[in-house]
C-alpha cells in the first residue's frame, strides 16, 4: 500500500509540475524589473559572502565556489517571462547572462589546467550585457 500511494503522489506532483510550466502568463514590465533585479542583487551578494568565505587567493576555488552562484542566478532569470514587448531584448540579455556563466566555466578549465584565462571577451561581452540591462530599466543587474 505504501508504495502505491508514493506512485500516486510522485504522478500528482509531475502534473502539477507541467502544468505550472507551461500555462504562466508574462510578467509586467514592473515585476520583471523587479524580480530580475532581486535575482540580480541576491547573486552580488551571495558572491561577496562567497568572496568572504573563500580565500581569494587561490582564485581557481573562489570561482569553483561563485560558478554555482551565478549558474542559478541565470537559470532564475531565464525562467521570468518578460511582457511581449520586451521578450527580445530579455532575451538577449539571458542569452549573454548565460554566455557568462559558460565564460566562467571555460575559465575555471584554464585555471586548474594552469593556463592563461583569456578575459578580453568576457570584458567586452560583460559591458554589453550591462548596457542592455539599462536598456531593460535593471539597475540592479549592471
Amino acid at each position: 500500500m505504501g508504495e502505491k500511494v508514493i506512485r500516486v503522489l510522485a504522478l500528482v506532483a509531475l502534473v502539477l509540475g507541467l502544468a505550472s510550466c507551461g500555462g504562466s502568463r508574462p510578467l509586467s514590465r514592473a515585476d520583471l524589473v523587479k524580480q530580475a533585479n532581486a535575482i540580480c542583487r541576491q547573486r552580488a551578494a551571495d558572491i561577496a559572502a562567497t568572496r568572504k568565505r573563500v580565500h581569494t587567493r587561490d582564485f581557481a576555488t573562489f570561482v569553483a565556489a561563485a560558478l554555482p552562484v551565478a549558474d542559478r542566478a541565470a537559470s532564475k532569470l531565464e525562467g521570468l517571462k518578460p511582457p511581449k514587448e520586451l521578450t527580445s531584448a530579455y532575451s538577449r540579455w539571458t542569452a549573454g547572462v548565460r554566455a557568462q556563466v559558460t565564460q566562467i566555466k571555460r575559465a575555471l578549465a584554464a585555471l586548474r589546467a594552469h593556463r592563461r584565462v583569456p578575459n578580453g571577451e568576457g570584458l567586452a561581452a560583460a559591458e554589453r550585457e550591462a548596457k542592455l540591462a539599462r536598456q531593460l530599466g535593471l539597475t540592479g543587474c549592471g
